[in-house]
């Protein structure tokens, strides 16, 4: 990966948790920081095959390796292209240590 593939803008956000006027507990989403990221669309494969019939858009996602970056959990998601992708597990190391790359999944409404 070359920093000159890191040609997408991506904003991550984190849940938070708070109340309505009614008391109940609501799920909100936090503005964490934005990214220049990689983007790997999946394809091929009986389990990406299998997520595409269910209307879910597999991807992998490469980002520089940050201390941003190192906060990002499995409970995040991220924004891009107008389309809300669920962080599917945490941020593994690249084999030259300098990026970051994780899973993700968009789920397509009709």
């Amino acid at each position: 990966m070359t920093a000159g593939k890191l040609d997408r803008r991506i904003a991550f956000q984190s849940p938070i948790e708070g109340k309505d006027a009614d008391g109940k507990v609501v799920q909100a989403w936090f503005d964490e920081f934005t990214l220049w990221a990689g983007v790997r669309y999946l394809k091929g494969g009986e389990a990406v095959m299998q997520a595409r019939l269910a209307a879910r858009a597999p991807v992998l996602i490469i980002i520089r390796r940050s201390s941003d970056a190192a906060r990002i959990t499995n409970a995040w998601r991220c924004l891009f292209d107008n389309e809300v992708y669920h962080v599917k597990e945490l941020p593994r190391m690249t084999e030259d240590r300098a990026y970051l790359e994780f899973l993700a999944e968009a789920v397509i409404t009709p």
